[in-house]
């Protein structure tokens, strides 16, 4: 029985781990099966394939891309990706010029309501990756503007920008054509406000746009009850099911690798064996 965790997030983009730090993480507490999962970000996949060769661990590369449908962003989880493909790399270059313009855009908002904020300084504003988070967020943190994550979404409840990620379809076409699986994550995280789950007629137009598989374990269920729910969608639409902790290392301290705690049967067996760094 197989013990898995098909979401990790490194320094590469949000996460504190560098590929040496994670390989020793994984070691640690008996991860059979790792994915590396970056928002919009492969930098970390090639040193994370040679060290997990060199020690002899199950690693699958892997990606986040944020997509737009439906005035919404939702997280899509690419398995088994041919990343030398054209349109994925293009598509993870738009993204990530995308995560650019709203870091910009959010310190020439705040700018406006704390004359700390300095968008000049901003522009020639560098941080060490290893921190974690973004750069807008480190920024504001140097500057004392605020003291944390949770200080830094409060002070931005009102920031509206219109840049929108790569569209849905888009993103599921390119991850299809070079080889890959796309999976929804944590879909609570992309649901309407006022719905305890993601409603059955979103999960069905995004089935519709071709997404082949849900992360049903995830740390955005909050009860069993949620859990239940979107196991009991991709078993009845007979997709696929992954799962996985969504760490970050110390930039989300409450999260934890191999949390939650996931087996290839829970998630029916093992899609994801062909996509297995070989070694």
């Amino acid at each position: 029985m197989s013990r898995l965790d098909l979401h990790i997030h490194t320094s590469a983009s949000d996460g504190t781990l560098k590929p040496a730090e994670l390989i020793g993480e994984v070691i640690e507490n008996n991860i059979d099966v790792f994915a590396v999962c970056d928002h919009d970000n492969i930098d970390n996949l090639a040193e994370t394939s040679m060290l997990s060769v060199k020690n002899q661990l199950d690693f699958i590369p892997a990606v986040e891309i944020s997509a737009y449908y439906c005035d919404k962003i939702f997280h899509i989880l690419c398995y088994g990706c041919d990343f030398s493909y054209k349109y994925i790399k293009q598509i993870l270059d738009y993204n990530q010029s995308i995560w650019d313009e709203i870091d910009v855009a959010r310190i020439d908002w705040v700018s406006r309501l704390d004359s700390l904020a300095d968008p000049k300084e901003f522009e020639r504003y560098s941080y060490d990756s290893v921190r974690g988070g973004w750069r807008s967020l480190n920024y504001m943190i140097d500057k004392g503007i605020i003291g944390n994550m949770r200080e830094y979404f409060t002070l931005h409840e009102d920031f509206k920008i219109d840049n929108t990620f790569a569209p849905l379809e888009e993103v599921i076409n390119a991850v299809k054509d070079c080889g890959g699986m796309p999976f929804l994550a944590h879909p609570a995280y992309s649901k309407d406000k006022n719905d305890k789950f993601m409603s059955a007629n979103l999960l069905n137009d995004l089935l519709k746009c071709g997404i082949m598989g849900i992360e049903c374990y995830n740390i955005y269920n909050h009860s069993k009850e949620e859990e239940k729910y979107y196991l009991t969608f991709a078993k009845e639409k007979d997709i696929f099911i992954s799962g996985g902790s969504d760490y970050h290392g110390g930039f989300i301290t409450e999260r934890k690798i191999g949390v939650p705690y996931i087996t290839s049967e829970m998630i029916g067996g093992k899609w994801y064996e062909e996509f297995i760094v070989k070694h």
